[in-house]
């Protein structure tokens, strides 16, 4: 759906892109996979993406990271959330860009934990569960959650049985204890 959050997927291989766009199909995004960094920069200066996860290691000898700095001191780039993904890099290659002022927003080691990726792609951007028909979830809306305010089953029985005696709508200590008493 062209309406969702755009995330760029930067690798080339399938069987690591395969279950990333599977497990971010269940939320309201839309994947782009692009299998090479040869024109990243162009595409997404193009239209910024919401979220970019970059591979580390790229086919013809691109390097992610100098990707990820590039991509850092472009612009409308500079400010999406990006993601470096590697099968190859250390806690202390890890630790090292990270320092920079061209740091990516987290580091994940492959194989990924696709949990792991999701709970950090949440705290860089807004995710919103689809439900089986491909719509947000309900309890969804355009800030995030939707604060529940109905009635526990006890207190509408309350207000209902105030109504029917036709009183005056049940004083909010019955309300209370009603509750109290679930």
């Amino acid at each position: 759906n062209e309406d969702y959050p755009r995330v760029l997927l930067i690798e080339s291989d399938s069987e690591v892109a395969d279950p990333i766009t599977g497990v971010l199909s269940d939320y309201a995004l839309t994947i782009e996979v692009i299998n090479d960094g040869a024109d990243v920069l162009a595409k997404a200066q193009a239209s910024p993406p919401a979220l970019i996860l970059l591979c580390v290691e790229l086919p013809d000898g691109k390097n992610g990271y100098a990707l990820c700095n590039k991509i850092r001191k472009k612009s409308p780039l500079k400010d999406v959330p990006l993601l470096v993904l590697s099968s190859e890099g250390s806690a202390e290659i890890f630790e090292q860009h990270g320092g920079l002022k061209t740091r990516a927003n987290a580091y994940l080691h492959k194989p990924l934990d696709l949990q792991q990726l999701v709970a950090n792609i949440s705290n860089v951007m807004d995710l919103h569960p689809l439900d089986n028909d491909g719509g947000t979830h309900p309890e969804f809306g355009a800030e995030g959650p939707l604060e529940d305010t109905s009635l526990s089953p006890l207190a509408t029985n309350v207000v209902e049985e105030a109504a029917l005696a036709e009183e005056a709508p049940a004083p909010i200590d019955a309300v209370l204890s009603a509750i109290d008493q679930e």
